[in-house]
């Protein structure tokens, strides 16, 4: 295939993960069209100015909103690879940025609804997998370890990268164990009774 169809393929692919994404609510650009090898996607940004990489971020290392960071960055893992059924592959902190949430269509639930707030939002999905891929666990324990080497720098206490593993599987072992610990005691008691 000549160069031009490779390029054609890619952005194709690009724009069906995408899709993918955005229906399975991962915050992400919203995908508008895609013709050749060119994807059309809501812009993300101010004044003509593209949303920052994460690692452009300039903040206080431990500050609480690196935390709310990291957590929206591993709920939209989870619902990429438990709703659109996909790993990211290529997963790291040139492929996150933040943006004003009111720009996200489906940011992550522990922003609140202000114009203010950040939103981490996943980009670049050529190259991400299918969930059954043979190498898919291999390349989500990928990611995984670099959100957390980044976050930990930081200063961010992250989940080592076998919770982070199942939190992002869904696995209903460890997601009850998660959702229980954070209940109040009234309705922990009733659900057990």
């Amino acid at each position: 295939k000549s160069e031009r169809e490779q390029l054609e393929l890619w952005a194709e692919k690009e724009y069906r993960n995408l899709v993918r994404a955005h229906k399975s609510k991962v915050p992400v650009p919203t995908p508008l069209h895609f013709k050749e090898n060119i994807v059309f996607m809501r812009f993300m940004g101010n004044d003509g100015w593209p949303s920052p990489q994460i690692r452009e971020i300039q903040m206080k290392k431990g500050s609480r909103k690196w935390d709310i960071l990291y957590t929206q960055v591993l709920e939209a893992i989870r619902r990429l690879y438990v709703g659109a059924k996909l790993v990211h592959g290529d997963l790291s902190e040139y492929n996150i940025l933040v943006a004003p949430s009111f720009q996200v269509e489906h940011f992550v639930a522990s922003v609140e609804d202000n114009d203010s707030d950040l939103q981490a939002v996943l980009i670049d999905f050529g190259q991400a997998v299918e969930v059954r891929h043979p190498e898919a666990e291999d390349l989500l324990l990928r990611d995984l370890e670099r959100v957390r080497s980044f976050f930990v720098k930081q200063g961010v206490t992250t989940l080592n990268l076998e919770d982070s593993f199942h939190f992002v599987k869904d696995e209903p072992d460890n997601r009850e164990e998660v959702e229980i610990q954070n209940e109040p005691t009234s309705n922990t008691v009733e659900a057990l009774s």
